[in-house]
């Protein structure tokens, strides 16, 4: 049998190792516990983000909603406006190119001439009947007009103004300068002022008048001949008209663009022209 501080001993241990497990436990549990209580304290911190978040995210879709309607509105307001301008400029450009219309027709039957010399008390009606008179044209056709560009006595190294002549139609006209041509043609010479009357041999000019915008085209289409760029360069009812190859139709340039592209055209087919 053992002894008695044995059996205590024992005894004691046994209970130490018991309320050791039951610590354990207790522990076990309690950190489940806790465990569980921070998880669903965190799940409810979570929960109440997400819904402070979709709260924000509302507010703000809300509000960038309505920013985008007001974009919207604006966007077609802009879009209505674009259209009335574009609307304006081809109304704009209808009304240039009526107007170019009616300038060139306004001057459409109408010829320049100078190189005459002013005199005090000129009848320029008399020079007209004079030149048509010396060109085989009889009787004179009708005039609307007849009148310098500058009145006045002009200074000896001021050159004279020019002569308008303002006809009833186009017939006419074609027909006046169709003879300048012949004359021109048959004697090998210019006009010049004798076919008026004056005692004097100095040339005179008789050509299409035309407007300020068609006389640029006129110049630049010339200059372009010289350069060898175009074949041909005539007026024909105050119109400028091009040739560019001799057997090319009369083209009408309407505006000096029209010249640029041309000048641009013919200097790439030059450029890419094989060497001779």
């Amino acid at each position: 049998m053992a002894p008695i501080t044995k059996r205590l001993r024992e005894n004691s241990n046994g209970e130490m190792k018991t309320n050791k497990g039951l610590d354990m436990s207790s522990i076990l549990q309690l950190i489940n516990e806790r465990f569980k209580e921070q998880g669903e304290m965190i799940a409810s911190k979570m929960s109440e983000s997400e819904e402070r978040i979709l709260s924000v995210l509302h507010e703000r879709l809300d509000g960038m909603s309505a920013e985008i309607q007001k974009l919207c509105v604006r966007v077609e307001k802009l879009e209505r406006d674009v259209s009335e301008v574009d609307a304006l400029k081809t109304q704009v450009g209808l009304l240039e190119s009526k107007l170019s219309s009616l300038a060139t027709a306004e001057v459409a039957n109408d010829l320049r001439m100078h190189g005459v010399p002013f005199c005090e008390g000129e009848s320029l009606k008399t020079i007209f009947n004079s030149l048509c008179f010396s060109l085989g044209i009889k009787p004179a056709p009708k005039l609307k007009d007849i009148c310098r560009i500058r009145q006045g006595k002009t200074a000896s190294t001021v050159v004279d103004p020019t002569i308008i002549i303002k006809l009833e139609n186009a017939r006419d006209k074609i027909a006046l300068l169709r003879a300048a041509g012949e004359y021109r043609r048959t004697t090998k010479q210019l006009l010049n002022l004798q076919l008026l009357g004056f005692d004097s041999c100095s040339p005179i000019y008789l050509n299409e008048q035309l407007t300020r915008e068609t006389y640029t085209i006129f110049k630049e289409a010339m200059r372009m001949k010289r350069q060898r760029l175009l074949t041909a360069v005539f007026c024909r009812r105050a119109c400028v008209y091009v040739k560019r190859s001799e057997r090319s139709e009369p083209l009408c340039v309407e505006s000096f663009q029209t010249l640029l592209r041309m000048q641009a055209e013919s200097s790439e087919i030059s450029a890419n022209a094989p060497p001779e």
